[in-house]
């Protein structure tokens, strides 16, 4: 083999290895691009997802009608003592608390586990939020003894923590 042809045959493997690391480097870009538009898909469902939950109350007669009950509870805190209701499972008042219980829990659960956006739903709710909690958490410690259970509201309690 003379000099040209071996000085023909290292540009050859320099031109290769030079097309092979522009290929990675252009591979590695379009990955890069790929996880960025995939993380923004994922923060846009996941704003969505919370919009849809808190705008999906204000439609909703069961919700609508079991917010204004605790509410008027809560307006009589000075006569009314609402972990006494966890003991009577019986009665419409008890009903509304553990619905406005369960509605917070499967929000700070969404919350906690990504699946709805804490702090879009902490600029909407935080007042609301702070406020019906500290109102239900007696109610929901009743029912942690009553059930034995201390995963009763456990989420809520996590994001009342953090919020407050």
């Amino acid at each position: 083999m003379g000099l040209m042809e071996a000085q023909a045959f290292s540009w050859i493997n320099f031109g290769t290895m030079l097309a092979a690391l522009v290929g990675a480097a252009a591979s590695v870009g379009v990955l890069v691009l790929a996880v960025s538009q995939f993380n923004e898909a994922r923060k846009e469902a996941r704003a969505r997802a919370t919009f849809d939950f808190i705008n999906s109350t204000s439609s909703d007669r069961d919700f609508l009608e079991n917010r204004d009950l605790f509410v008027s509870l809560c307006d009589k805190s000075a006569e009314v003592s609402l972990p006494d209701f966890a003991k009577d499972g019986d009665c419409k008042e008890h009903n509304a608390i553990l619905y406005m219980l369960n509605h917070y829990e499967l929000a700070a659960r969404g919350m906690l586990s990504g699946a709805l956006d804490e702090n879009f739903f902490k600029a909407q709710l935080k007042g609301t939020f702070l406020r019906q909690w500290a109102a239900i958490r007696p109610f929901a410690v009743e029912l942690r003894t009553k059930f034995e259970n201390p995963l009763i509201g456990q989420a809520a309690d996590m994001i009342y923590e953090r919020w407050k």
